[in-house]
């Protein structure tokens, strides 16, 4: 968005992101939901959003800094678009356990089956 040269492209360009960034949001927390056991899914999503959002300032100080040093704005937001694509690309969905999700849920699945007890009765209403 950086090197775009109009409003229009920017605006399209910061949609797509918000997009996507979306779409990541929800298979992550669809597959947190499944394979995390209910007795500690709340922890789970408590430490997953202090990490997110701890991030914030520490990358606002990061990009502050980058900027007083290299004293160019559009060189800053264009290293941390391309950075930001890499990392979607690369790692969100290479190295992820998103890449894994089917793996992952079967695992849950065969768990929550096995933790059933004589009865049948859940994992969940066990827990209670």
């Amino acid at each position: 968005m950086a090197l775009a040269g109009s409003y229009a492209a920017a605006l399209v360009l910061w949609a797509a992101s918000s997009g996507f960034g979306m779409l990541l949001n929800i298979n992550t927390v669809a597959l947190r939901q499944a394979i995390v056991p209910p007795r500690l899914y709340g922890r789970v999503v408590s430490v997953a959003q202090v990490l997110a959002w701890s991030a914030i300032p520490l990358g606002s100080l990061a990009g502050a800094a980058a900027i007083n040093l290299s004293g160019s704005i559009t060189g800053v937001y264009a290293v941390i678009g391309g950075l930001t694509a890499a990392i979607a690309i690369a790692i969100a969905f290479a190295f992820s356990p998103i890449a894994h999700g089917d793996r992952y849920l079967a695992e849950a699945a065969g768990r929550r089956a096995g933790s059933a007890g004589a009865c049948g009765v859940p994992e969940l209403v066990q827990s209670i």
